[in-house]
């Protein structure tokens, strides 16, 4: 084991529903947080590679996701960052729109916390990122920076895509959880398409419940009406535990 998936410390570690408990409790912590995963990012990315662009602005939004770093693919559209799609051709391009799931972001009240290196058009060459828990092994791809980022405790929780594997198998490589939601639970528009009869975004995190809190927040409509009785669930849980 190298040191890289050590190097975070708890608090910056914690999952999604442990730093909504905090900062419920503790609002000051909620505006420092992804401060505080900034300067951990900076210091670790040299060695770690997930991330082609680094955000600049990452002050706190109101919403139910308040304080809560959230990384992105970079196949996935950003229209305050670069979206390189892992390739030079795109290198200088910055999208005119948000992709869906990142407007739902924004307006959830996350901080888009930059862009996380893939694979060329999710498919073709690897990008830098090593794998956290030793620097000579894959973390696997094409999600590779987003799943690298969450073993790394540098965030809660990131974005992925995956047309066959590509957020199943660097969640495995890395040790957390990875999850491909059904087939249009969360629409595409603004993700660059491989296979668009195949393509799905997923979620990168350390628990199961951050993950399952994500599809409840990030799903569209149509999924969401299916699945109200288990959000209600999930969010029930959240409650429960941040009254504790």
């Amino acid at each position: 084991m190298t040191d890289l998936a050590v190097l975070a410390a708890p608090a910056v570690g914690a999952g999604v529903l442990d730093l909504l408990r905090l900062f419920r409790s503790d609002p000051a912590a909620a505006d420092r947080y992804a401060a505080t995963c900034l300067a951990k990012t900076k210091a670790i990315e040299p060695r770690l590679k997930a991330f082609e662009y680094l955000p600049i602005d990452v002050r706190r939004r109101p919403g139910p996701l308040s304080g809560i770093p959230v990384a992105i693919k970079d196949i996935i559209a950003t229209s305050d960052m670069p979206t390189t799609n892992g390739s030079p051709i795109y290198r200088d391009h910055v999208p005119a729109a948000d992709a869906w799931v990142v407007e739902r972001l924004r307006q959830l009240g996350a901080t888009i916390f930059g862009k996380t290196v893939s694979t060329e058009f999710a498919w073709r060459h690897p990008g830098a990122t090593v794998n956290p828990w030793n620097s000579e092994h894959t973390p696997g791809g094409s999600s590779s920076g987003s799943a690298a980022a969450v073993a790394t405790g540098l965030v809660p929780l990131a974005l992925g895509s995956q047309t066959l594997g590509s957020v199943i198998r660097p969640a495995a490589f890395n040790g957390i959880v990875g999850f491909k939601p059904s087939y249009g639970a969360i629409p595409r528009t603004g993700v660059h398409p491989l296979s668009p009869s195949l393509d799905h975004v997923g979620f990168f995190a350390r628990r199961v419940d951050d993950v399952a809190l994500a599809l409840c927040c990030l799903q569209a409509q149509a999924m969401a009406i299916r699945m109200a009785g288990r959000c209600r669930h999930s969010m029930s849980m959240w409650r429960r535990a941040s009254n504790r």
